[in-house]
């Protein structure tokens, strides 16, 4: 299908039917049928995108170093914001994969190709990047 309006850099198949795209400043929700439903703003350059649990969905901007998690009410939170290159961090967060019980998000470096684990809390928070 064509979305209309939306440059997608990410996509997730939705639990509950359709999709979730990753579009520059935004992020949507879209129908098998193209329709979009839920749109949240506000970011600076959406990278991907990947449904988590209890119906959130966590984004990566690259552009400001950022994963952040979005609740069921559109509620933008930073769920972690990486430290600059001279630590052990993502720079240009941008590749998003959760494990299938939840326990770990991993988030890949655009740029130099590394891998990082972030350990999950049982509330879905960070706990831990490695």
């Amino acid at each position: 299908t064509y979305v209309k309006g939306f440059y997608c850099y990410g996509i997730d198949i939705n639990p509950i039917g359709g999709f979730a795209i990753a579009s520059v400043d935004r992020v949507a929700n879209v129908d098998i049928n193209g329709r979009i439903g839920r749109v949240v703003s506000g970011f600076q350059h959406v990278y991907d995108i990947k449904n988590g649990p209890e119906n959130s969905i966590f984004v990566s901007d690259s552009k400001l170093n950022t994963i952040y998690k979005i609740t069921t009410k559109n509620e933008i939170r930073e769920f972690i914001k990486f430290k600059d290159t001279a630590s052990k961090a993502v720079v240009n967060a941008a590749g998003l994969c959760f494990d299938k019980e939840y326990k770990n998000l991993y988030a890949v470096n655009m740029y130099r190709g590394e891998l990082y684990r972030i350990s999950l809390n049982s509330d879905y928070s960070a706990a831990a990047i490695e």
